[in-house]
């Protein structure tokens, strides 16, 4: 270790003794592998173990070492929410933070004057792109939930931007977090990373799949059973619509169990909410009153973020939410039921296992619960039989002889080889690599793949991606482009 690293080492863990953070877990072992010497991370551990502050030190390292960090979520309002918590506990040490989501249609050189830029993957994307001038300055790239590499077009488009970045910055520290998923050695390898794999969670989960022919009477009876022992509950709900009306359904049950204090509380706090009818629409308005609320995407910012508000601070017993509060920062409850977990896209499919774990994860809330408790509702026995079948491993309490589910999750792969993203990306890499040959770019670009790192790691074998073999020039450009 050089002295110039050790004193950078020194600083980082000085700055979080000032916030009264103390590194633990996989934090400490991040520490113990390299992160604040410039080493490559992957950290794979379920929710509430720490990620994102080894995300944090690594960016703080960065800075310090004279260098800008980004970093990266999948979310808009994941990206503001990241930013605003960086923001507020390193401003006072000097370090300016900037937050970019949805401006695309500039260049983004005004973010070259924050030392730390949190955006999402496709502003980025957008930024690399634009081959904006400050991005040869950065030092280190965080990625939060980087299991998303392996969700369609999203995970193409990650995938192709961390082609992009290796090969402009050699040098560049990544920092890798992800929920826990399975295999994630062959992904840890690609990104050259050294992997911390843990399984261990500060609350013990227990997750049971219930059948039911009436949803809504099965989650009544959760939701009150939970909230009856002053416990939260978030309950998962496959549309916008759903979260809506769920939430409009449990409200009379949920706020006759609160207490006049917590009421006298609640009212309180609504009523000292600026612009609170113009930013909270009627609908949700009248449930925050009850101690419940919804949660989607439709909702503006400053209105998710009151919710999310309330409830950390245990003034809303219920949220009725979409997949939106399953990514990012740690946001537990004592129950989680997933209502449907069909996708809202295909009714014939179901999630994938690893986002369903990452929604049962949120349950149990350390320094509260003893444990946690994920509820999947199934709208039948045969149908609970697949469930269980589909998203956990089965086996028996040696003690009790009761079943206990185990999570099984789904191994990391590429998405760059579907159908329906490749064309974009061919195109990415021939504005990446300027005038070039097919064969070139294939070598050149897809050859630093994940896709290929599978294939060749699986095979043992080259894999065309092009199947060049096969075309010639003017054909590849017409089926690819």
């Amino acid at each position: 270790m050089t002295v110039v690293a050790s004193s950078v080492s020194s600083q980082v863990l000085e700055i979080l003794r000032r916030q009264s953070l103390s590194p633990r877990g996989v934090q400490k072992e991040a520490i113990e592998k390299g992160l604040l010497l410039g080493e490559s991370i992957m950290i794979v551990s379920p929710t509430g173990s720490g990620k994102t502050l080894v995300g944090e030190m690594a960016a703080l390292r960065a800075v310090l070492s004279g260098k800008k960090a980004m970093y990266l979520v999948p979310l808009r309002a994941l990206a503001t929410q990241v930013g605003e918590i960086i923001r507020d506990r390193y401003s006072e040490v000097g370090i300016s933070v900037g937050t970019s989501t949805g401006d695309f249609q500039t260049d983004g050189e005004y973010l070259g004057e924050s030392d730390i830029v949190v955006t999402t993957y496709e502003r980025a994307d957008s930024l690399v792109r634009r081959h904006v001038g400050w991005l040869t300055e950065i030092g280190t790239v965080v990625i939060d939930e980087i299991q998303t590499i392996s969700e369609g077009i999203r995970g193409a488009r990650l995938e192709s931007l961390m082609i992009r970045l290796r090969r402009m910055l050699p040098e560049l520290q990544i920092v890798a977090l992800s929920a826990t998923v399975g295999a994630p050695a062959d992904l840890a390898e690609w990104l050259g990373c050294t992997l911390i794999h843990s399984d261990t969670r500060p609350v013990p989960l227990h997750c049971a799949v219930v059948p039911t022919s009436d949803r809504l009477r099965t989650l009544r009876n959760i939701v009150m059973t939970t909230v009856r022992a002053d416990g939260q509950v978030i309950v998962f709900c496959r549309t916008r619509r759903d979260a809506e009306s769920y939430a409009a359904r449990l409200a009379g049950d949920v706020g006759r169990q609160l207490t006049s204090h917590e009421t006298v509380e609640l009212n309180s706090e609504l009523d000292s909410v600026e612009n609170w009818e113009a930013d909270v629409p009627r609908e949700l308005r009248r449930l925050l009153h009850d101690g419940i609320a919804f949660h989607h995407a439709g909702l503006a910012y400053r209105t998710r973020e009151l919710v999310e508000r309330l409830f950390r601070r245990g003034l809303l017993r219920v949220m009725c939410s979409t997949s939106t509060l399953s990514a990012g920062i740690d946001f537990p409850a004592r129950t989680v039921v997933v209502t449907n977990p069909r996708s809202p896209q295909d009714y014939t499919q179901f999630l994938p296992a690893n986002r369903v774990h990452q929604m049962l994860g949120r349950a149990g809330r350390p320094g509260h619960d003893q444990a946690g408790f994920g509820v999947i509702l199934a709208g039948s026995q045969g149908e609970a039989d697949m469930l269980r079948n589909f998203y956990f491993d089965s086996v028996k309490n040696p003690e009790t002889d009761a079943e206990i589910l185990i999570p099984r999750y789904e191994p990391l792969l590429s998405s760059l080889g579907d159908p329906h993203v490749l064309p974009e990306q061919l195109l990415v890499a021939v504005a990446h690599l300027g005038q070039a040959t097919l064969q070139e770019i294939e070598d050149g670009f897809f050859g630093d793949s994940f896709l290929t790192f599978c294939a060749i790691t699986v095979t043992r074998t080259p894999m065309r991606v092009l199947n060049l073999g096969e075309i010639d020039a003017a054909s590849a450009i017409e089926r690819h482009a």
